[in-house]
């Protein structure tokens, strides 16, 4: 059985995953898309070494920034650690806060290959949002369903779709059931708390070496890569002239703002999702683990 912790950024999750696999003796398994860099420390509040003692844990810490890796690079890695645990009827914990990576490696969520000219992406880049919406339209209506007109990246995709072999709205996929068994929960906090609970997460960060970490990885690596866009460290690498407290304050709105998408993503896209109490998830988990 694959135990899925969820929650909102600063909830708990990752503690109560950590007290779950060391107390059970269960593989722990990362569901961070930044957690999983070498280098990307305390930015993204990963768990410190002696926090992970005695626990087997996979896709936390494990990778260098310099080779970056994306939603299906990661879906794969994180598959074949399900099929080598499910053969051996091993229980796993399985935590973190990138919601997307976890859908993506429960369910039955592919990747479309198919290229589209460079000659057809320049065209629809050159169209205006009106004129990309009205062309949706015509090619695809069913899409827009689901689409919002302004965000122009997903407008955009659906076009390159609709020039390709299938349309957006032909390719939809069964997303109800998870393809290993698994029994999902998520930490049920209140907002106000969640928020409070961030600024002083990121109080803490400044205070114990992020703007150590920030200095060093301005020195030594190229920050315009993906696995700098996290929020914790994007906010140092613009070209804004900001202060620190400028900066501090930037990080714990970004940070707001992306455990409301948090909890909106948990809403809609986790059908068989169980909210509770942390201490309450970690009694149930104990009992079926001891079943």
């Amino acid at each position: 059985m694959i135990y899925v912790i969820l929650g909102q950024t600063a909830s708990g999750k990752s503690s109560l995953a950590y007290r779950l696999a060391r107390e059970f003796n269960l593989p722990l398994i990362g569901g961070d898309a930044f957690q999983i860099y070498k280098e990307l420390c305390v930015g993204t509040d990963k768990p410190k070494k002696e926090d992970l003692i005695q626990i087997k844990y996979h896709l936390i810490d494990e990778i260098s920034v310099k080779t970056p890796i994306n939603v299906k690079e990661y879906q794969l890695k994180v598959r074949k650690l399900f099929d080598c645990y499910n053969s051996i009827n091993q229980d796993v914990i399985f935590t973190g806060g990138t919601f997307l990576y976890i859908k993506a490696a429960l369910y039955p969520y592919s990747f479309q290959e198919e290229e589209i000219s460079s000659e057809i992406k320049r065209e629809i880049e050159k169209l205006s949002n009106d004129e990309a919406w009205d062309l949706l339209l015509k090619l695809d209506r069913e899409s827009t369903l689901n689409i919002s007109k302004e965000n122009r990246r997903r407008v955009n995709r659906a076009l390159e779709m609709a020039y390709s072999s299938k349309k957006k709205s032909e390719r939809k996929q069964d997303m109800s059931k998870p393809l290993y068994p698994c029994k999902i929960y998520a930490i049920d906090i209140d907002r106000e708390e969640g928020n409070n609970k961030i600024n002083q997460r990121v109080d803490y960060m400044f205070d114990h070496g992020l703007i150590e970490e920030i200095e060093y990885l301005k020195k030594n690596f190229d920050t315009s890569t993906s696995p700098f866009q996290a929020i914790g460290y994007k906010e140092f690498f613009t070209d804004e002239d900001k202060s620190l407290e400028e900066i501090k304050e930037e990080i714990k709105a970004d940070t707001r703002r992306y455990a409301k998408r948090q909890r909106t993503f948990l809403r809609h896209q986790f059908p068989s999702i169980k909210y509770m109490k942390k201490e309450d998830i970690y009694l149930e988990i104990s009992s079926l683990i001891h079943k």
